[in-house]
């Protein structure tokens, strides 16, 4: 599994606080501390989404729910997606 780290710096010319980032142990850059939260809310939303859709198939092919067709449960689960993000 990879890793993602994030560690907290702050600029000693300027006093501004910084983020640094880590994939796999190699530093690939700086973020403003804005942004890693940003990018935070959108891995937790995305986290929440997951788990939502897989409860949501299962409900709906529930031989004892709705006993739905899989394709038929996946057609409905990329509508909601599609819904929650039009990007």
């Amino acid at each position: 599994m990879s890793s993602i780290n994030i560690t907290s710096g702050v600029s000693i010319f300027t006093g501004k606080g910084f983020c640094t980032i880590e994939v796999d142990g190699k530093k690939i850059g700086q973020l403003d501390p804005a942004e890693v939260r940003t990018m935070a809310l959108h891995w937790i939303e995305a986290a929440e989404a997951a788990e939502m859709d897989a409860m949501v198939l299962a409900e709906m092919t529930d031989p004892e729910g709705l006993n739905l067709s899989r394709e038929i449960a996946g057609q409905f689960i990329q509508s909601l997606r599609r819904r929650r993000d039009p990007r």
